[in-house]
């Protein structure tokens, strides 16, 4: 640009730059200078201040501001994060125990599968079907006794308690079975056969040289003993007949509330006591993660052996042939259900289950004993006391009778609904249908007028009902009762006792072999069964219903998948349980989760012919309409249904999405 009329000046400008950017030049004597005066006003700087100076200052209007503001800030933080996990604690379902959210599979192991071809059941089989056992959705497998035994009581004649029956196989074969289930992500649960040993036992040989009482040897005393030859009282075995048993060996008499191969244990003996304990050590020790206390009230008895039993009023003997006096003769307060044995409960519970009982690792405590509701229930402790988790519940195993008639929906939905309503304060429900010592419930309650029969709506009942269902091999596809005709010779020891009353007493119709295919001998072996197949295995096995959407086995499949998937069937919410709607022919209820998750309604018809119900009439809070989740024949899931006008077959049941 031009100098616009100005003269260009005869010398260059300088360009200064900012004034703080100037570097200033001194000398070495100005230096000296110039540091000692940046040394002394470090020094006044850096100079601490006083007591009295750093008060005044604390205390101005300031800093108190800022100290109350930070405090308050700090203070609501803290109470942020306590609302928030109390609000995550409150709001997070409850995780439950293993056994709570499981189904649990009792296995009798002498008929599930033979895999060396001797007729027998093994314990190889098991394992080689621990895949089958897995696609189940089961979580728990309960095996009958696997003890080694006298062979004459189907393994609760035990001549060793910590050996496995030969039958059976190995204790190598018993590890690899547990390892195996394990890897599925199965417990295993045994029976405990606390009562009675064999009379093949180490034990009771050495008892019976001396059963005095006296210092003889250790095992005077493991055993209930008579000084006399013949017995002491009118006491009578479940088996029939007197209780008591004279011995060859000292001519003194034992007792026996089974069989007379079955002596008694005397649990007043604190030897006896350490052993046991010990024997439940060892199979913990192998990884059991359970043990059922098999026939636990005839634990105790009288220590007053010349006590009669009174006789019971209400016996009908018109249902026995023969003369052998029968067990339900006599009123057994002398020799069942002590309150002793509650004592040996708490003491295993919160002892040694409680020491094995690790994170992730609980070990479940079962009892099963044949009594009432109320003798039940003091199994399981009052509210705070810890004894048995699940004391087995039999009331639905023993219904029996034409569906429809015999037994109703009325019975049905009475049973379910007194067990929870007289389950003490904490503790937990179970429910089953079958076991190895009751028919099998597709055999039990008749058939329709179709001739369809009721293990389809049994097993959606029983899957879906509050607690624990304890389900029977086979009945997940509707295995059915042998028939043992006049020839039959009978092998159970109940029916050899009383072989007036075999044909009643026996449980072999229930012990026939797993039916796996439709070949001679339904997969179970290849040439041979201890017991005879099921006529009707060509149609009800295993692998025909699993290549069938429709089977019962598919239904138990997808109806354990629904209660492992759903909050509805895994919270301990059960308390506000009730029975929806009950008649003699219709059962309904609703599950209710423990959050925003989805509520289901089941409904079944156990009548011999068609129903329509409506549910919303009944309560309004039931919607109009709502989602099959699962249908007895399968053939109605994913369907809309009215539920002011569920229309139901005869034997039908559905699980619906409300």
């Amino acid at each position: 640009m031009e100098n616009a009329g100005f003269e260009k000046p005869d010398h260059e400008e300088v360009d200064l730059g900012e004034p703080s950017k100037v570097e200033k030049v001194v000398d070495s004597d100005e230096k000296d200078v110039y540091f000692q005066m940046s040394v002394d006003e470090n020094e006044e700087k850096g100079k601490a201040m006083t007591k009295e100076e750093l008060l005044k200052y604390s205390q101005s209007h300031k800093w108190r501001t800022a100290r109350w503001t930070l405090l308050i800030i700090l203070f609501i933080g803290w109470c942020a994060i306590l609302a928030a996990a109390i609000s995550i604690i409150v709001v997070t379902p409850k995780c439950l125990p293993w056994w709570q959210t499981t189904v649990i599979y009792q296995i009798f192991p002498l008929s599930y599968k033979d895999t060396n071809n001797d007729g027998f059941g093994d314990l190889k089989g098991i394992t080689d079907r621990a895949d089958y056992l897995e696609s189940l959705g089961i979580g728990a497998v309960w095996l009958t006794s696997v003890f080694a035994s006298g062979g004459k009581a189907f393994g609760y004649d035990v001549t060793d308690f910590k050996g496995i029956d030969s039958r059976l196989g190995t204790l190598d074969d018993f590890e690899d079975l547990v390892d195996a289930l394990h890897g599925k992500g199965i417990s295993v649960i045994l029976d405990f056969v606390p009562n009675q040993s064999s009379d093949e036992h180490e034990w009771f040989n050495k008892s019976s040289k001396d059963a005095s009482g006296g210092s003889g040897n250790e095992y005077n005393n493991y055993y209930v003993w008579s000084d006399k030859s013949t017995p002491p009282n009118n006491w009578i075995s479940t088996h029939g007949g007197p209780a008591w048993k004279k011995s060859e060996t000292n001519r003194k008499s034992y007792l026996h509330q089974m069989s007379s191969c079955q002596p008694d244990f005397n649990w007043r003996n604190d030897g006896l006591k350490e052993k046991m304990k010990d024997i439940l050590e060892f199979w913990l020790e192998k990884g059991v993660d359970g043990m059922n206390m098999h026939g636990i009230q005839f634990l105790y008895e009288t220590s007053k052996l010349d006590q009669d039993e009174p006789v019971n009023p209400s016996f009908n003997d018109m249902l026995y042939n023969g003369s052998l006096e029968q067990y339900d003769s006599l009123k057994h307060y002398y020799t069942s259900e002590n309150t002793l044995t509650q004592d040996v409960l708490e003491d295993w519970r919160t002892g040694i289950f409680d020491d094995y009982s690790t994170a992730g690792g609980y070990r479940v405590l079962m009892t099963n004993s044949d009594s009432n509701t109320s003798y039940v229930m003091q199994y399981y402790g009052k509210s705070g006391e810890n004894k048995a988790d699940i004391p087995q519940n039999f009331n639905l195993a023993r219904l029996s009778g034409q569906m429809g008639s015999d037994v109703t929906g009325l019975h049905i939905a009475d049973i379910i609904s007194e067990a929870i309503s007289e389950l003490p304060s904490g503790k937990w429900p179970n429910f089953q249908f079958g076991n190895f010592e009751t028919r099998r419930m597709a055999s039990r309650f008749g058939e329709t007028v179709n001739g369809d029969r009721y293990g389809r709506p049994i097993n959606m009942l029983l899957l879906t009902l509050p607690g624990t269902p304890i389900c029977y091999y086979g009945d997940e596809i509707g295995m059915e009762d042998i028939e043992l005709d006049s020839s039959y010779v009978y092998q159970d020891i109940l029916a050899i006792d009383d072989p007036a009353n075999a044909a009643m007493k026996t449980r072999e119709y229930e012990l026939s072999p797993m039916q796996w295919d439709n070949t001679m001998f339904a997969g179970f072996s290849y040439n041979k069964t201890w017991i005879h197949i099921n006529d009707n295995h060509d149609q009800i096995n295993v692998q025909a219903q699993e290549n069938s959407d429709a089977s019962m086995l598919s239904m138990f499949k997808a109806l354990t998948k629904l209660r492992s998937d759903n909050r509805a069937f895994q919270s301990d919410n059960f308390r506000e349980f009730t029975i929806l709607h009950s008649t003699v022919n219709v059962v309904a209820f609703t599950r209710e989760p423990d959050d925003d998750s989805n509520e289901y309604l089941t409904i079944v018809n156990f009548g011999t012919a068609s129903t329509v119900t409506d549910l919303h009439e009944l309560n309004e809070a039931i919607p109009i309409e709502g989602v099959v989740a699962v249908s007895t024949h399968m053939n109605r899931n994913g369907n809309t249904v009215q539920l002011n006008k569920i229309k139901l077959d005869a034997a039908e049941g559905l699980v619906i999405n409300i």
